[in-house]
Formats: C-alpha cells, sequence, structure tokens
C-alpha cells in the first residue's frame, strides 16, 4: 500500500490535523500504527503544493529516513530535504517548516535547536512508548525526552491520534488478555485482520531471540 493516502482514507483525528492552520507550531502523538509518519508526509506534500516555503524532515535513524525517501519518491517529492539526526548535525540549518518523525528519540538539546531553526513552524510527532535508545545514555549520550517532556519544553498544543490502522484485530484481543493493564485496544483497531496469532514457549532469552530470527528468515522479512 502506497505510504501516502489520501483525506478521504483518514479518521475524524487525522483530518483534524491537516486542517490546522500551515503556520501553527504543534506535537502530535499516538501509538505505532496510528499514522504519525504518514500525516507528516501528507503535511510535508502540503508545503510544496501550496508553496508555503522551506522545509527539512528530521529523522532519528537511517532506517525511517529510507521509509520517508520510498514514500516521497512514491509521489514525486523531492528527498534532498530528508536528513537522519547525525546527518543532519553535521549541516544544520534554517527553513521555514521543521518535520521531526519519533521526536521522542531526540534530547532536550535537540529539541531547542529545531525551535530555533523553524522559521515558521515545528511539527513533531511521536510516542513515549516507543522510546528504544535510553541506552545511548550509558554511552555519555543526553536523556532522551518523551513527549510529555517535549510539550514541557515547547508548550505546543498536543494532537493526539486514537485509531491504530495497523495492528490486526485478532492480534489486539490477545495481547489485551497478556496486557498487565486493561486496555480496549481492539477497539481501536481499524485492520479486523484475517491471520491468528500463535504464541511460542521458549525456555531462555536466547531461544526467544533465536525463534523471532527464523521467522523473519523463513518469511523474507529481512
Amino acid at each position: 500500500k502506497n505510504f501516502y493516502i489520501n483525506e478521504s482514507e483518514m479518521d475524524d483525528y487525522q483530518r483534524q490535523i491537516i486542517n490546522k492552520k500551515s503556520d501553527r507550531s504543534f506535537i502530535v502523538t499516538g501509538c505505532a500504527g496510528s499514522g504519525k509518519s504518514v500525516l507528516a508526509l501528507w503535511r510535508y506534500h502540503d508545503i510544496v503544493k501550496k508553496n508555503e516555503g522551506t522545509v527539512q524532515i528530521i529523522v532519528f535513524t537511517t532506517t525511517l529516513k529510507d521509509y520517508f525517501i520510498e514514500g516521497c519518491q512514491g509521489i514525486g517529492l523531492n528527498t534532498d530535504c530528508i536528513f537522519h539526526k547525525k546527518e543532519w548535525e553535521k549541516h544544520p540549518y534554517s527553513s521555514d517548516f521543521i518535520l521531526v518523525d519519533e521526536a521522542q528519540d531526540f534530547s532536550e538539546a535537540d529539541i531547542r535547536y529545531f525551535m530555533q531553526c523553524a522559521n515558521k513552524a515545528l511539527l513533531l510527532y511521536g510516542d513515549s512508548s516507543q522510546q528504544l535508545y535510553g541506552w545511548l545514555e550509558k554511552k555519555g549520550e543526553a536523556p532522551r525526552v518523551d513527549m510529555d517532556q517535549i510539550h514541557g519544553i515547547t508548550s505546543y498544543p498536543i494532537e493526539p491520534l486514537v485509531f491504530n490502522h495497523r495492528l490486526p484485530k485478532t492480534i489486539a484481543k490477545v495481547a489485551e488478555r497478556v496486557m498487565p493493564e486493561e486496555d480496549s485496544l481492539a477497539e481501536r483497531c481499524r485492520n479486523e485482520g484475517y491471520e491468528k496469532p500463535f504464541l511460542l514457549k521458549c525456555d531462555s532469552l536466547e531461544k526467544q531471540i533465536e525463534q523471532v530470527g527464523q521467522i523473519i528468515k523463513s518469511r523474507g522479512f529481512q
């Protein structure tokens, strides 16, 4: 499925975000599969189409950069303004709009620098529960900031995404039964799903990692 989706395919929360005033900075929060990256790409497309000004997309990893490049190429957008963190740090510059995806992977200093470099608006997309790089603090890097902390730093309004468009209900129903906290996860999933999940019992973490590796290899997910 194409990374870019039409407005008619969006849910009400997503439409509310794309209809916000273009010169306003804000924060978009939502779980994995809620459409944060899709909305960032939609916003980039909108800026270019309406000739609103210069723009940059900044992400934390090369993998996410490649994901955005693929999405932009699919709809004929320039990819020269897409950077991962280490690239951008080598040659930072200001632009009218800065879009940051997976904002929870950046530090407070990063967020403040983005604020300085965005001439018109800074848009921050993220989910605190997807924060994966806290271990970098042990290597001397600055602490990551979650989305609530980013809100405190920027005072930007938060726009939440509620629905999950990726996780199938068939899997969400199982997840609800094993999660320690109560959460009506399946009710927020828009994908019905067709394949029922199965559980594997492993004797150790090493065996579990081995099983996951075998599944990735056998299904060609590499």
